[in-house]
């Protein structure tokens, strides 16, 4: 870490470190990046190039 650096941890009314207020922003970090993966994930399924037409079997194939 470069030494110019100043880093403010917030505290609380008493003093101690605001886990609260850090735990509510973990969450939304992780919500926004499930949210992206998400979408992501809905465009990489909708590249995809899916065939769900009904595949001939050997009997018709065979005349069987």
């Amino acid at each position: 870490m470069h030494p110019h650096y100043q880093i403010e941890i917030r505290v609380n009314a008493d003093g101690q470190i605001d886990t609260r207020y850090y735990a509510e922003q973990a969450q939304m970090m992780r919500n926004e990046e499930i949210k992206r993966m998400f979408k992501s994930l809905v465009c990489w399924v909708q590249g995809l190039k899916l065939n769900f037409d009904r595949q001939p079997t050997l009997d018709s194939v065979y005349g069987h």
